[in-house]
């Protein structure tokens, strides 16, 4: 669950993972927010460094989790993502500033 009241201009962009309690799980970035939903872009044609220019969906703040970041090895910017799953697996995702994989 994402405490909305902490989020700030600096989450804009930060990876999150949707889960609905009944096994859907998608991952996404946070365009915006409001005091309510927070608008996660979860489709982007795999152009995660453009993402604030497609559509994003509104989703409640309890569905959601924070990943962490990681030092992108390819460009050096904010990296790929990284999170354990409930097996404790990593899961790399594209670095937001050059797209590549950081795993």
């Amino acid at each position: 669950m994402i405490d909305i009241t902490a989020l700030n201009s600096a989450s804009i962009g930060a990876w999150v993972e949707y889960n609905d309690g009944h096994g859907k799980v998608e991952r996404g970035r946070i365009k915006s927010f409001n005091d309510e939903v927070i608008f996660v872009v979860y489709r982007c044609d795999d152009r995660w460094t453009e993402f604030e220019n497609f559509t994003a969906e509104a989703t409640e703040p309890r569905d959601l989790t924070l990943m962490e970041s990681l030092a992108c090895g390819t460009c050096g910017g904010s990296g790929g993502v990284e999170t354990c799953d409930d097996n404790g697996e990593p899961c790399a995702m594209p670095c937001p500033d050059c797209g590549e994989a950081s795993a």
